[in-house]
């Protein structure tokens, strides 16, 4: 009697099972997997690929997210630097005489931000040069105006820079003149002016790193030579680079804080005529035909011209510190 009353409650066990089965009725397989999880059991592997899917959403969606804050941070402060550069142009070099269209065009369009030390970003549009290491300055925005302007240069001009420090006046340069030949003695210089033009893409300059006080024989001659260092004279090599009808301009004097600034204009094979533009500081012209290495045994780390042709000085502002 017990013997079939067990096999009763196994063969309705059985049926209620089968059921189940053939109706797709959930309960069955949760209770298996539940049984499985008491036992132990692993995820399969397509949980682990769903679980691997939804984690890689994720980051996804993270990092979105992050590029689109960064984005935003990036245009935010690129619109505050494109009005700083606007307001530079108007106060500083419009308002104190600068007019050529193309060099105004060229400062309004060249970021100075991206040309100056992290440290000295919000010194970038100050009326004011700002450090850059090794005893080197970026000039202040107005003298780079004002030498580019004394050069009276025109869109086929090919011009050669001596001193290139940060790169800003060659890229300054290259937005007016179809090529600019630069050159810079510092090593550290050379490296970070080079990664700035192929970053910002000024493909018409051409850097080398080498003595600048004898030119670039090579690319000879030039329409236009900025000598952006003072020296004590102008250096014989350099002159003679010049195109006729070409014109260099330099810092000029024996004393750092009492040079000129000097326009000198080849007016034939073997004459040059010389103008002074005004009063200036610059750092030294190191080089065979500039200063030996601490010539003057010190730095000037500031540079002013007058604001206008009839004298009205700025205040000598030293750079920040």
């Amino acid at each position: 009697m017990l013997t079939r009353q067990r096999w009763r409650v196994r063969g309705a066990y059985a049926n209620r099972q089968q059921d189940a089965d053939h109706r797709g009725d959930a309960e069955a397989p949760r209770t298996r997997q539940a049984a499985g999880r008491k036992r132990g059991s692993q995820p399969s592997r397509q949980g682990w690929c769903t679980l691997a899917a939804s984690v890689l959403q994720r980051l996804a969606r993270s990092r979105r997210q992050r590029r689109t804050g960064s984005g935003d941070r990036s245009m935010a402060s690129g619109v505050v630097f494109a009005e700083r550069r606007h307001q530079m142009v108007e106060t500083q070099m419009r308002a104190r005489g600068i007019c050529d269209p193309a060099v105004l065009a060229a400062m309004r369009t060249v970021p100075r931000e991206a040309f100056v030390p992290p440290a000295y970003v919000e010194w970038a549009y100050v009326d004011t040069p700002v450090p850059l290491g090794a005893g080197q300055t970026i000039s202040q925005p107005y003298i780079v105006a004002y030498m580019v302007e004394a050069l009276r240069l025109s869109a086929a001009s090919r011009v050669l820079e001596i001193g290139t420090g940060s790169g800003y006046a060659a890229a300054v340069l290259s937005c007016i003149v179809t090529q600019v030949y630069t050159m810079e003695r510092l090593a550290p210089l050379v490296m970070l002016a080079r990664w700035r033009f192929q970053r910002l893409g000024y493909r018409s300059v051409c850097l080398r790193q080498a003595d600048g006080t004898v030119g670039w024989p090579e690319q000879a001659p030039y329409q236009g030579i900025l000598v952006s260092a003072g020296g004590p004279h102008i250096p014989a090599a350099l002159q003679a680079q010049l195109a006729t009808g070409g014109r260099l301009v330099m810092p000029v004097g024996t004393d750092p804080q009492a040079q000129q600034l000097v326009r000198v204009t080849r007016t034939s094979a073997t004459t040059f005529r010389s103008e002074a533009l005004g009063a200036v500081c610059f750092v030294p012209l190191i080089g065979v035909q500039g200063w030996p290495p601490g010539g003057w045994g010190g730095d000037a780390r500031w540079a002013v011209v007058p604001r206008s042709a009839g004298g009205n000085r700025p205040h000598q502002a030293a750079p920040p510190s």
